[in-house]
């Protein structure tokens, strides 16, 4: 007769991220970006500026070294008719991808498409210059 010892279960702590699709938890982080840049913008506590220095693509931010506004700027929209068009096409759009390429793939495939958008940008920016920066996730998409 042997002694059998019987352990609890153990609790997963729950994550609504892993509850949600990776499609959904973008739109959400951009959704909220969007509305806490308004903000920011709106009682002046960072300026247009600290905005375009920091966060957006432009071929200034490149020659200072700014390396991560090829990150930023995918998270970042101009205004309100360019947050909804992206993230209308993102819904639909990464939600069939998602399912073809599975979660993680998908969110890898998302961003390196947005860096690679960025790149392409400042290519194009250096041979044409335009001096306007660049924002959004029309890349990733």
């Amino acid at each position: 007769m042997g002694v059998y010892q019987v352990y609890p279960k153990k609790r997963r702590r729950v994550n609504p991220f892993n509850m949600m699709s990776v499609t959904l938890s973008l739109i959400l982080i951009n959704v909220i970006l969007y509305i806490l840049v308004r903000i920011l913008l709106s009682v002046e506590i960072i300026s247009e500026s600290f905005f375009m220095n920091n966060i957006a693509i432009s071929l200034e931010n490149i020659e200072h070294l700014r390396f991560c506004t090829f990150f930023t700027s995918m998270f970042i929209h101009g205004g309100f008719f360019h947050i909804f068009a992206n993230m209308f096409s993102l819904f639909f759009i990464g939600s069939l991808i998602e399912r073809i390429l599975g979660r993680k793939r998908y969110l890898w495939f998302y961003l390196i498409s947005g860096l690679f958008a960025g790149i392409l940008f400042i290519l194009v920016e250096f041979l044409f210059p335009s001096g306007l920066p660049a924002v959004g996730a029309s890349g990733a998409l």
